[in-house]
C-alpha cells in the first residue's frame, strides 16, 4: 500500500494493473492451496543498495501453511517458504519462475542442509524452497536477524485426538534462502557457534552449515536474548550480531 500522501484520500494500493491501472495487484501470489497465516517480516535488501529505480527495495520473508482447525492436522499439501523482493518496478506481480529454488540436500542425518544456488537479482526477484515433509508448514512469524532469517516449521500429529508433533528451527541466508555461508546455529550443542557446527555429508565427506535442527512439540515464534534463541523453553546458541566498536578511534595533537 502507498501511504506516502499527506491525506487519507491520496492513499492507494501500490500496484495497479488491468485496464486504466484500476485493479489492485499483489506483490506475489503463492501457488493454489498455500495459505499465508503468519505475519511476514520485512528487511532492506541485503545486497542491493537503494536507488530511484528499486524503492522501497524491501525483501519480504514469509511461509505458507495453516494450523487453525482439526482438519489441518491431517492436511498433506506441499508448503513453502519465500523471500520476495519488492523493487516497485514495471513487473506488477512477481511470478514463481522469477524466484530461485533451493532444495534440501541428502546425507546430513537429522540436521537439514539447503543448497546455496545463487540469486542473480538483475533478473530474479528472490528465492523459495518447499518443505520436505508433506505435512510440514510455517504458521508462526519469521525474524530477520543479522544476515539470516530465523523461523520455525511444524509437523502436527495426524490423530486429531493427540496433541503435539514436532518441527524444525530454521536459519537461512536472507539473500539466497540457502544454508548460511558459515555456522549460524550451535548444531553440536557445545554452547559455541564455530566451525565445529559444520556437518559432514556421509556420502561425499563435504561439510556444510546447518539450515535447520529438529525440536519436539509445537514451535512458536523464536525469541532472541543476545546470542540465545528461544523456541518455547528450549534455547540454542546462535551467531552473535556484530557490534560497533567503542572508544576513541583517532586523536589529534592540539598543543605541545
Amino acid at each position: 500500500f502507498d501511504l506516502s500522501g499527506s491525506t487519507v484520500g491520496s492513499w492507494k494500493v501500490a500496484k495497479l494493473g488491468n485496464i486504466n491501472n484500476a485493479v489492485p495487484v499483489p506483490l506475489f501470489k503463492t501457488p493454489s492451496g498455500q495459505p499465508i497465516t503468519a505475519k511476514p517480516v520485512l528487511s532492506k535488501h541485503p545486497t542491493q543498495p537503494d536507488s530511484n529505480s528499486n524503492l522501497p527495495n524491501i525483501m519480504v520473508y514469509f511461509g505458507t501453511g495453516q494450523y487453525l482447525v482439526d482438519a489441518d492436522k491431517s492436511s498433506t499439501g506441499t508448503e513453502s517458504f519465500f523471500g520476495v523482493w519488492d523493487k516497485n518496478d514495471n513487473n506488477l506481480s512477481v511470478a514463481g519462475n522469477q524466484l530461485v529454488e533451493q532444495t534440501f540436500e541428502s546425507g546430513f542425518g537429522t540436521n537439514r542442509v539447503l543448497s546455496r544456488n545463487q540469486v542473480d537479482y538483475s533478473t530474479k526477484y528472490g528465492w523459495y524452497f518447499n518443505f520436505p515433509d508433506n505435512r510440514e508448514r510455517n504458521v508462526t512469524s519469521p525474524i530477520a536477524r543479522g544476515d539470516a532469517v530465523f523461523f520455525n516449521s511444524f509437523i502436527p500429529e495426524t490423530d486429531p485426538c493427540v496433541p503435539g508433533g514436532f518441527g524444525f528451527r530454521f536459519a537461512v541466508d536472507m539473500t539466497t534462502g540457502g544454508s548460511p555461508s558459515e555456522p549460524t546455529i550451535d548444531a553440536n550443542n557445545d554452547n559455541t557457534v564455530d566451525d565445529k557446527d559444520l556437518v559432514k555429508n556421509t556420502s561425499t565427506g563435504a561439510t556444510a552449515s546447518v539450515a535447520a535442527i529438529k525440536q519436539n512439540g509445537f514451535l512458536p515464534d523464536p525469541v532472541f536474548i543476545e546470542d540465545l534463541s528461544f523456541t518455547a523453553k528450549e534455547a540454542i546458541k546462535v551467531k552473535a550480531l556484530l557490534t560497533p566498536p567503542e572508544g576513541r578511534f583517532s586523536w589529534q595533537e592540539l598543543m605541545q
